[in-house]
C-alpha cells in the first residue's frame, strides 16, 4: 500500500473527513487532499509528522513508507 493510500485508509478507519483531519493536523484541506490523491510526490517531513500525530500513527513508519 502506498503512502497516500495508507493515510486515506487510516483516516477513514478513524472516521475522519478530509476537513476534520486537516483541522486536527493543522494543515490545509487542499494539502491533505493533494497528499491523498498522490499529487504530492515527496511530502515534507513536517507534513507527515502533523498527520502522524493527528492519526496517532508512527511517524518513522510514515517516513519509511514515503521512500
Amino acid at each position: 500500500m502506498k503512502l497516500n493510500e495508507y493515510i486515506k485508509f487510516e483516516r477513514k478507519k478513524k472516521k475522519y473527513t478530509l476537513m476534520s483531519l486537516s483541522n486536527k493536523a493543522n494543515i490545509s484541506y487542499g494539502m491533505l487532499y493533494r497528499l491523498e490523491d498522490s499529487s504530492i510526490k515527496k511530502p515534507k517531513p513536517d507534513l507527515l509528522q502533523k498527520i502522524s500525530i493527528a492519526l496517532e500513527l508512527d511517524y518513522k513508519f510514515l517516513l519509511k513508507k514515503e521512500l
